[in-house]
């Protein structure tokens, strides 16, 4: 049997091992990555892999399996307002779900059934948490609960993965990713959620209508004026 790779605990069971290795393996090399090495990392054989998931495939779900099992822990164990990031952050800051916050964030940029129902589970959790939040009176109530909770949710994720893409030093590095995005976005976050973008409730609601009908909100900015055809101020 080989030895564990640095960074696997070998202490854990040997599914847990096994399950944390992949994990971590994924994340560096993405999912094409080969039982073998995934071995190697576990310090076991590539048979008792299959043995214990069957496949590869197999192997997979158990990640995704814990990715949610983990997150839903984190969620009623914290304060967290739903945020992917925020989840991520706290999940990379402690050394037992750096494995899971590694895997999650490779599954972000690539896509695939756990982002479907880590999506579906933060937003579940993060509407009941700010419904309790707007009735605890520090937060805004919204006209669309789940709405406004699905923009959060999705738009932290997208900014996560352009951040990770174009301007994270180390994208291999999950603790630098999710700590140089925490420091750019925290301040930005924070404003927006704090302070309102629109000051003038008339504009809001005439943007809103002027969204949801797909027409130009009056308040925006006009397109300058053409001179008319065949004609220009250079000829007048």
């Amino acid at each position: 049997m080989c030895p564990p790779s640095a960074g696997i605990n070998p202490d854990l069971s040997t599914v847990a091992r096994i399950r944390n290795a992949a994990m971590v393996r994924f994340a560096k090399d993405g999912f094409g990555a080969g039982l073998r090495a995934i071995a190697a990392d576990a310090g076991v054989t590539a048979g008792l892999i299959t043995h214990h998931f069957g496949s590869k495939e197999g192997l997979r779900r158990a990640c995704d399996e814990e990715v949610l099992r983990l997150a839903r822990k984190k969620t009623e164990d914290s304060e967290v307002l739903g945020g992917p990031v925020d989840l991520l952050s706290q999940m990379a800051r402690a050394e037992e779900y750096l494995p899971a916050s590694a895997y999650t964030l490779r599954c972000v940029m690539e896509g695939g059934p756990l982002v479907a129902s880590l999506l579906d589970s933060l937003i579940a959790d993060t509407v009941e948490l700010l419904r309790a939040g707007v009735d605890g009176g520090f937060i805004s109530p919204s006209a669309d609960e789940f709405e406004r909770v699905r923009y959060l949710v999705y738009s932290g994720f997208g900014a996560l993965v352009f951040f990770t893409r174009y301007a994270a030093s180390d994208p291999t590095d999950v603790e630098a990713v999710i700590r140089e995005f925490q420091e750019w976005s925290g301040p930005v976050a924070a404003e927006l959620y704090s302070t309102p973008l629109i000051t003038s409730p008339a504009a809001l609601t005439e943007y809103i209508r002027a969204a949801r009908t797909g027409r130009r909100s009056s308040a925006g900015p006009k397109p300058p004026e053409q001179p008319p055809s065949g004609r220009s101020e250079a000829t007048e």
